[in-house]
């Protein structure tokens, strides 16, 4: 119970992270900063491509570090890290200073993704590792990763975007 408790935290905070600075950064580009859609797609494009390669390396580095260390790391970047790279998008003036931003919460939130399986699939045992893990990652996934796009632009029809970057810290 306790396990499946703390996959279900690990999940909730990681997939909203992800789908943030994967999914709604690309509507945030447009829509809260001065990007276009083309423009907006091209940074993305480049930062995932970053975010491909950089994911090994992290990999890398976790096997030399204990994973916890990991964690803690994403943690406290994530919370310095999130508001940084919502007002630096937003205050952007060309696609290359956005880009470094989305560089940014890509390589923050690397800590966690290149971890996140093993951590979460050592916590159970062989017989029951795919329910216990797959059961809170299904729920916590489509809570909080799923909604992260809808959130984001709830708080901004309400008036209060920057609401949405304490939700994500």
């Amino acid at each position: 119970k306790k396990d499946l408790m703390l996959v279900f935290w690990l999940t909730m905070g990681g997939s909203l992270c992800f789908y943030t600075f994967t999914v709604y950064l690309k509507i945030f580009l447009t829509n809260s900063s001065s990007f276009s859609p083309k423009e907006s797609s091209f940074i993305m494009l480049l930062a995932l491509s970053f975010f491909i390669f950089f994911q090994p390396l992290c990999g890398m580095l976790a096997d030399k570090i204990k994973r916890t260390q990991m964690l803690m790391v994403f943690a406290i970047t994530g919370l310095i890290v999130t508001p940084v790279v919502f007002y630096g998008i937003k205050h952007a003036t060309g696609v290359y200073e956005a880009l470094f931003y989305e560089i940014l919460a890509l390589s923050s939130m690397s800590f966690y993704t290149c971890i996140a399986g093993v951590i979460k699939a050592e916590l159970f045992p062989e017989h029951v590792r795919a329910l216990g893990v797959g059961l809170a990652y299904a729920i916590a996934n489509a809570l909080f990763g799923g909604s992260a796009s809808y959130v984001a632009l709830q708080f901004k029809q309400h008036g209060f975007e920057a609401g949405f970057v304490g939700h994500v810290r």
